[in-house]
């Protein structure tokens, strides 16, 4: 979308995303925990709240929260008192994204089949 809007416009792109992507990563791991070893528990649930930890730090950080932050100095730029969050995604979309790169991301493969083959080797097989 050209015009004044663009960038506000490309930010509620890239919030949609990230929502889809998180909602797969959420997915799976409810559908893995229940059979997960206690390592493998313990790093789903710590990757999580990586995940959370990034997101919150990037929208604390002056150079992500304004364009125009970008060239201000040490000190000149003071991050938002109030952090917006919502409770819910803003794509809620179980497909995958028109994205050819992370569209893999949605294919289920059950993990008899994966366990020890490269995907490469799996769409050979298929």
């Amino acid at each position: 979308m050209l015009g004044s809007n663009s960038a506000a416009r490309a930010a509620e792109d890239a919030v949609a995303l990230r929502d889809r992507v998180l909602r797969r990563f959420l997915v799976l791991r409810e559908r893995v925990l229940p059979r997960a070893s206690g390592e493998l528990r313990r790093y789903l649930t710590d990757l999580g709240h990586g995940i959370r930890g990034n997101i919150e730090w990037g929208l604390r950080v002056p150079r992500y929260f304004s364009l125009g932050s970008a060239t201000a100095g040490p000190g000149e730029v003071t991050p938002p008192e109030h952090i917006p969050w919502s409770d819910h995604p803003l794509d809620t979309s179980d497909e995958p994204p028109p994205l050819p790169s992370i569209t893999w991301w949605w294919d289920d493969l059950p993990l008899r089949l994966a366990r020890g083959r490269t995907r490469r080797q799996l769409r050979l097989s298929t």
